[in-house]
């Protein structure tokens, strides 16, 4: 099978020649079809890679940005440092998504924070209870409901927590400033983990919310 090599290359040039054209060890056609081998395996690597590119399972770098820009526009941005295996399985998830549900908001938010969120609907009984309902009465099952907030929701996440190291500090800090002889550590910004933000939880709120309603937002 042709590995797009370049002395894969070489090999499938040679064997076009017809026999007897030139000896085996004519060092100027060997060179000549190794310049040209060495062409042909570059432009098959290009080839290999643009293919991968047309792929969201595939793609890489900034062609996958330029996937998710197709599908959802700015609605789905990359997060600063975020790496492309997450990146594409958050754009992948979102292209098969239920949408406009109240389970769809509860489940973006739990794979988002790996936290169930506290979604409040003032006017859905199983929220409020009513008047008249057996075992159901008004503000027991869980808070007093108002007629006068049509298609709106009260939800409250829980941030996941914030990775922080401890012992590396920043410059003029103390008792581990930065290159401290007593920790002598060195991090980089891209080993920060700058956890969720919360602009990342309005984006998925409003990826996957029925249109037309109100979300007001409580993170914790």
């Amino acid at each position: 099978m042709a590995t797009g090599d370049s002395e894969d290359m070489h090999g499938r040039l040679r064997k076009l020649i017809p026999p007897g054209w030139f000896s085996e060890d004519s060092p100027f056609l060997n060179a000549a079809l190794e310049q040209c081998a060495a062409g042909l395996s570059w432009c098959y690597a290009l080839y290999g890679y643009a293919r991968k590119q047309t792929r969201l399972l595939t793609a890489s770098n900034g062609w996958l940005d330029l996937i998710a820009y197709d599908f959802f526009g700015h609605q789905m941005r990359r997060w600063t440092g975020e790496k492309d295996d997450l990146y594409r399985r958050r754009v992948h998830t979102r292209l098969f998504r239920e949408c406009g549900t109240r389970q769809a908001v509860t489940d973006v938010l739990t794979d988002l924070t790996g936290q169930v969120p506290d979604v409040f609907e003032p006017q859905r009984p199983l929220d409020t209870g009513g008047y008249n309902m057996p075992a159901n009465g008004y503000g027991q099952a869980g808070r007093y409901g108002s007629v006068m907030l049509p298609y709106q929701a009260f939800i409250q996440v829980t941030m996941p927590a914030l990775e922080i190291h401890s012992s590396i500090a920043g410059y003029h800090c103390s008792p581990s400033g930065y290159s401290s002889k007593a920790w002598g550590a060195y991090l980089c910004a891209d080993e920060v983990d700058r956890g969720l933000r919360s602009y990342g939880v309005q984006e998925a709120i409003t990826s996957v919310k029925p249109e037309g309603t109100i979300i007001w937002l409580r993170l914790q």
